[in-house]
């Protein structure tokens, strides 16, 4: 059973990769990326796409940070965190995306990561990307 916690009630915790992602992310910063992911770290952009391996993964988000990204931003909300074990969580949140600091319409995405805890701080060992249903 998972045991569901309001974020921040103990810092820092899995919760922590929401942060760490939505500032790499609204940097632009390739290297936050890399520390973000574990080395054999999992992530699926799309429903078609995974990618396996943080280099594979940074590569990704380094291609679409210096094309497309470049000019988003992100806001994260409704975080959940789902602790599996003291070291291990599922944690979930909604990202609203905003291009030029404008939120763009019908972009909000559900964010699922699984967080380890490793050498004193939380990384994401998968993650996925999800659609809005239409």
């Amino acid at each position: 059973m998972f045991e569901e916690r309001v974020p921040d009630s103990i810092a820092p915790g899995p919760e922590t990769v929401v942060d760490a992602f939505v500032s790499a992310w609204n940097g632009h910063d390739i290297e936050a990326f890399r520390r973000l992911f574990t080395e054999d770290a999992v992530w699926v952009p799309v429903a078609e796409s995974r990618v396996s391996g943080r280099s594979a993964i940074v590569a990704d988000f380094e291609e679409i940070h210096t094309t497309w990204a470049i000019t988003t931003t992100v806001i994260a909300r409704d975080i959940a965190v789902h602790l599996l074990r003291p070291d291990t969580a599922v944690v979930l949140f909604h990202a609203s995306y905003l291009n030029d600091g404008v939120v763009v319409s019908g972009v909000d995405r559900a964010m699922m990561m699984t967080a380890v805890l490793a050498s004193g701080r939380w990384q994401i060992a998968a993650g996925q990307v999800t659609k809005e249903a239409h």
